[in-house]
């Protein structure tokens, strides 16, 4: 596939965010990996905080990034440049973040793995003792709605456009990562196989009567 057109997929995933006019998108989320610079923009190195696995579930925990030259790619315009993102503490870090309410220490986890979100998928997710159901639904052709259920409260968390190609949004954690004693979610929002947009989805800075709000994500894609 032609470096132009993931370029247009990710541009098109971030402007649709960026449509949503949702002010509490306000923290940072990295990988750990290799990615073109492209993506990189805007992260550094120093401290951040990972989603470390651990021996009873997960943790949030301080580590450093470090981020080095890895080698280049052939582009459509020459080759392009590429950094290894590596967390010094954790190197099996699920996810990276930046983002000012959350702490270190032990966080529940109600799900860790890779669930996909295709049409009529359905899941149950159990934070303390309250049961959240979080499915997809088909709402118009290459439209996809993620929704999630709590009692009599049904929240549209992301619409996907141009849905999908050879990839679905997949669930890869869920827990209490704010401990406020509700749900969170880390998602990625994906569309199409060379394109991946983790989300993460906290519950302490949900607006009045919904259950969860965007406030970080990472988007890269790949060849």
């Amino acid at each position: 596939m032609r470096v132009s057109r993931i370029l247009g997929i990710v541009l098109l995933a971030i402007a649709s965010q960026a449509s949503s006019g949702n002010r509490h998108v306000n923290g940072q989320l990295l990988r750990v990996g290799v990615f073109d610079e492209e993506y990189l923009k805007g992260a550094s190195e120093g401290p951040w905080r990972a989603l470390c696995p651990a021996t009873d579930g997960f943790a949030l925990r301080p580590t450093t990034v470090r981020m080095t030259a890895a080698p280049p790619l052939a582009g459509d315009n020459g080759p392009r440049p590429r950094r290894d993102v590596e967390a010094l503490e954790c190197p099996n870090a699920l996810v990276l973040t930046r983002l000012g309410s959350l702490t270190n220490g032990h966080v529940s986890t109600a799900f860790s793995g890779s669930f996909q979100l295709w049409p009529t998928a359905e899941t149950v997710l159990e934070v303390g003792s309250s049961s959240y159901r979080l499915a997809a639904r088909e709402t118009l052709p290459h439209t996809l709605e993620l929704v999630l259920r709590f009692h009599q409260i049904e929240q549209r968390i992301s619409v996907v456009e141009g849905c999908c190609n050879d990839a679905y949004p997949t669930l890869l954690w869920a827990g209490d990562l704010d401990r406020d004693g509700k749900i969170d979610l880390l998602l990625d929002v994906t569309m199409h196989y060379a394109l991946s947009k983790y989300t993460l989805f906290l519950s302490s800075q949900a607006d009045d009567g919904n259950l969860v709000t965007e406030v970080a994500h990472f988007t890269s894609g790949s060849c």
